[in-house]
């Protein structure tokens, strides 16, 4: 279920970096997704994403465990307030500045 979850996280990471223009498969999604999660989130989040990346353990904050999005929203993925963190519309003190984000 977590790995769903995180799945379905890093595709939707995808659709919203690519501005939901791209005529994407679900499978290309999902693979496009999971490498810009990697690349740029897995660090902190870690590869299950559950916030203990291999920089986690230098942060004063804990980063967040993402596969618990869909439990802290009742039971459904924020995707629009994910998308606004993702573009910089909703700071997250620990991404940094937005100007230059982490």
């Amino acid at each position: 279920m977590r790995h769903t979850t995180l799945i379905t996280f890093a595709s939707c990471l995808f659709l919203v970096l690519a501005g939901l223009n791209s005529p994407a498969s679900a499978q290309e999604a999902q693979d496009i997704g999971k490498t810009e999660f990697n690349r740029h989130c897995a660090s902190c989040h870690g590869l299950d994403g559950k916030g203990k990346g291999w920089v986690a353990k230098m942060l004063t904050t804990r980063p967040s465990d993402l596969t618990q999005l869909s439990k802290a929203n009742e039971g459904r993925c924020p995707f629009i307030k994910v998308q606004k963190i993702i573009d910089g519309r909703e700071a997250i003190v620990a991404h940094g500045k937005r100007d230059m984000p982490v």
